[in-house]
């Protein structure tokens, strides 16, 4: 069996540093920087993982002396109870932040409102006044419209009156005409 080129020491330094570097550790990338096989390549990270991994879970297994494990528990107690208070006066705080901004958030809009009722009857207003102003117009062409059909009815009657007065003057004129024949023949006759 050939003894492999690339030892796994070279392949758990240079995984390390690809992940410093933010990029995935797979069996191509440490295939492009060490070379050999790119599945064996993986298989050697892939255990030095699993075996880091176990390196820190047993950290949570270590037994410590009666003593230490009294006073890692009591430090324990007293670092949570720490952190909690900690986190209840952090909640007060933001609550009490949230409860203002909502505050302020209630009167703005109640300004708002105002504003807009404001606005509204303002609008109100003057629509009523354009609705009054609008009736009066029509009043008024009402009773310029009335005027008109008068007037009409009027040029109308001067119509017919002109006409009749027309016949009137040409029956006066007739009449004249045989007043004055009589008259010439009374005349005539008298004369005779």
């Amino acid at each position: 069996m050939a003894k492999a080129k690339v030892t796994d020491e070279q392949i758990i330094q240079v995984g390390s540093e690809l992940q410093k570097a933010d990029k995935n550790v797979t069996g191509h990338a440490l295939c492009k920087v060490l070379g050999g096989r790119p599945d064996r390549l993986i298989e050697v990270w892939e255990k030095h993982l699993l075996e880091s991994n176990s390196d820190e879970n047993s950290l949570q297994y270590i037994q410590l002396s009666a003593g230490l494990e009294e006073l890692f528990q009591s430090m324990s107690n007293d670092i949570l109870k720490s952190i909690k208070s900690v986190l209840a006066t952090c909640e007060q705080n933001i609550l009490t932040q949230a409860d203002k901004h909502v505050e302020n958030e209630k009167v703005a809009c109640a300004e708002r409102v105002s504003a807009l009722r404001e606005q509204l009857n303002d609008a109100n207003d003057i629509i009523n006044q354009n609705q009054d102003q609008i009736d009066s117009l029509l009043k008024e062409n009402q009773i310029i419209n009335n005027k008109y059909q008068k007037t009409i009815e009027l040029e109308k009657s001067v119509v017919e009156l002109s006409t009749k007065l027309e016949g009137y003057t040409t029956a006066i004129k007739d009449k004249e005409r045989i007043i004055t024949e009589q008259a010439a023949r009374i005349e005539s006759i008298n004369a005779a």
